[in-house]
């Protein structure tokens, strides 16, 4: 009588079970290459966040510090500054709209700890850029996020394309009924 050939360990595992581990060893393999890999630059993302990127202002016209806050559904929305400039580097979209002027209006929004879930603020229908003569301008583009969470934290800024440059202590910024004035 023969006998049959001892089988591996290997081979004596159903193909099923086979599949499973080698799937197993290339996620352990790829997790472990990632983590603790080498990261060549410091743009890299895969394990961080990237590095905040430099904006390059382009005919600075003006700049005013402003510190004022008003509160909007509980949350407290501060304009930190507002700065006048011909371009700003992160906003692309004003050149191609052939506005001579952009000014910038700097937010910190804060959220209580004891609110009730995500708010929406909705900037571009919210936000007005209030001039001297009462005349009221949208944004043109919001960088700041719509959702603001309980106890978060969070800056950005509102655009305003403008034909000429403005007194910037004579403007105001209204928010939901809510204003500040810029200047004195």
């Amino acid at each position: 009588m023969s006998q049959a050939p001892k089988r591996g360990w290997l081979a004596s595992m159903s193909p099923l079970t086979r599949t499973l581990l080698g799937l197993a060893i290339i996620a352990v393999v790829v997790v472990l290459g990632v983590v603790y890999g080498p990261h060549y630059d410091d743009t890299n993302t895969t394990t961080g966040d990237a590095p905040p990127a430099t904006v390059t202002v382009s005919g600075r016209v003006g700049a005013l510090t402003v510190n004022r806050s008003l509160v909007y559904k509980g949350v407290t929305i501060t304009v930190t500054g507002v700065e006048q400039a011909r371009s700003f580097s992160d906003d692309g979209k004003s050149q191609y709209a052939h506005t001579p002027y952009v000014l910038r209006i700097y937010l910190h929004v804060q959220a209580p700890k004891d609110q009730h879930g995500a708010l929406g603020i909705d900037y571009p229908n919210l936000a007005r850029l209030v001039l001297s003569d009462g005349a009221q301008m949208r944004p043109n583009l919001a960088q700041i996020s719509p959702a603001v969470l309980p106890a978060q934290d969070e800056t950005g800024f509102l655009d305003f394309w403008i034909k000429t440059p403005l007194t910037l202590s004579s403007l105001s910024f209204t928010l939901g009924g809510s204003a500040i004035a810029f200047g004195a």
